[in-house]
């Protein structure tokens, strides 16, 4: 309905007024510093035609997917939906500078979606993946170490089943099962998906690094990886990172009190 020709932002408004979730995650994004509004945005109404069809789209994807796969310990879900939503913001910061012309709405979508394998497993398999969570703590290692060390499937594995079992498109399944270290090294940049993979990759990496706790050598993988990636000097992407932390800062006042 949403990319309909005949559709009108009146209608819109009325079936988002429906859910009243959906409107308080709208205008708290609407208000927020990504969109620099001159002054806070109360009407739906406003912040519709504000945003324009395609971001409310992003929006309804985000919020919805998430809901679909809530369940298990609050506080775990919401730094997973806090991720995904940091990843999007700082892939679309690197696609300003190293991919000006990917399609930002297919990047948006690839972005929030990237981790959603780590949700089936906190759904379905809550103490395994609270092993998993622990083992990064404690070793400062990513996801993908922990799974290694207890010989367990990749969280990366279980998206791409979600994305068959949903009828998502073949692209979204690619990074939603390949968005890691080790991909990053092995990545076809050839076609514009692939590109959207790899600029997604680097978002996913780089809000890791700004949040979590990895051991030195870990650290240093990501940033060589990353210059290598996309061939930036060392000063260049300490830049990238500056504006990574940026973002973060602006992430932290749309998810306060959530």
């Amino acid at each position: 309905m949403i990319f309909s020709e005949r559709v009108s932002i009146r209608r819109i408004v009325e079936i988002i007024q429906r859910d009243p979730g959906l409107v308080a995650q709208i205008l708290k994004i609407v208000n927020s510093a990504f969109y620099s509004v001159p002054r806070d945005v109360k009407d739906i109404s406003l912040a519709v035609a504000y945003l324009g069809i395609n971001e409310v789209y992003h929006i309804v994807i985000s919020v919805y997917v998430m809901d679909a796969l809530a369940g298990g310990d609050k506080k775990e879900f919401h730094r997973i939906w806090y991720h995904s939503n940091y990843t999007a913001m700082a892939s679309k910061d690197l696609a300003k500078k190293y991919e000006p012309l990917l399609n930002s709405n297919d990047l948006w979508v690839h972005s929030i979606l990237h981790d959603i394998g780590k949700l089936v497993y906190l759904k379905f398999y809550p103490d395994h993946f609270k092993a998993l969570t622990d083992y990064c703590i404690q070793q400062g290692c990513t996801i993908r170490e922990a799974e290694e060390h207890f010989k367990l499937p990749h969280s990366s594995y279980f998206g791409e089943l979600l994305c068959d079992h949903w009828g998502l498109p073949e692209d979204i399944k690619e990074t939603c099962g390949h968005h890691d270290l080790e991909d990053l090294k092995e990545m076809d940049i050839s076609t514009e998906k692939g590109r959207i993979r790899r600029i997604v990759t680097i978002g996913n990496l780089l809000t890791i690094l700004a949040t979590e706790r990895l051991r030195k050598e870990i650290k240093q993988k990501i940033s060589d990886s990353v210059q290598k990636s996309l061939g930036c000097s060392e000063s260049e992407f300490l830049v990238t990172m500056a504006n990574v932390y940026e973002i973060k800062v602006e992430m932290d006042k749309v998810f306060k009190g959530r």
